[in-house]
């Protein structure tokens, strides 16, 4: 039936019939048939309008939909009458409400959730490239302690304390490699005069 089709029989939810001067022909709720009552129905409007109650307590809103004379509605109606009846469907307030809360604990969760994975995302990428950075400059002190003073640090110019670091050490290297040097060439020469 219509009143089937168009919503469910709860109690937050209602679905009427009416005819064309309002009186209720067919409803969900019971003992309701035959009762006018004041809803806007406007014979003129051409096509469904949502009616707001923000003042009723009961009922957040109403949708109207008119029932237009068709040719199979000939046999029983008058064919100047073009509008035979309504169809309305109220919502309560508490089903709107349970929407609404519902709603909101799905915005605050995905809002949440986004935070997390943004955060953890931003602290992956910024600890890759610090991490990273830092096995660099350990891979080139290992390498020094072995005797390789030709390594040299990654310098990025970022002019952090990584970068400085990193130019720090290839400073020391630069000098230690110097030091060998004339440490070297002064060797040799005590061996060639002691030749």
């Amino acid at each position: 039936s219509i009143l089937h089709a168009y919503g469910k029989n709860e109690a937050d939810v209602s679905v009427e019939i009416r005819n064309a001067i309002g009186a209720v022909v067919a409803s969900t709720v019971q003992g309701r048939e035959g009762l006018i009552d004041p809803v806007d129905l406007n014979p003129r409007f051409q096509g469904a309008y949502l009616i707001v109650n923000p003042s009723d307590e009961l009922r957040a809103s109403t949708r109207v939909e008119p029932l237009f004379n068709r040719a199979p509605c000939d046999e029983c109606h008058d064919r100047r009458q073009e509008v035979l009846g309504y169809i309305l469907v109220t919502v309560g307030r508490r089903n709107l409400e349970e929407h609404e809360h519902a709603l909101r604990t799905y915005m605050i969760a995905s809002a949440g959730l986004t935070l997390v994975l943004l955060f953890v995302a931003t602290w992956l990428a910024l600890s890759n490239l610090v991490v990273d950075r830092i096995f660099k400059l350990a891979r080139a002190m290992g390498r020094a302690r072995s005797g390789d003073l030709t390594v040299r640090a990654p310098a990025t110019g970022t002019g952090d304390e990584i970068d400085a670091l990193s130019d720090s050490f290839n400073t020391m290297l630069e000098d230690l490699a110097t030091a060998r040097a004339e440490i070297e060439k002064s060797y040799r020469a005590s061996l060639a005069q002691a030749d």
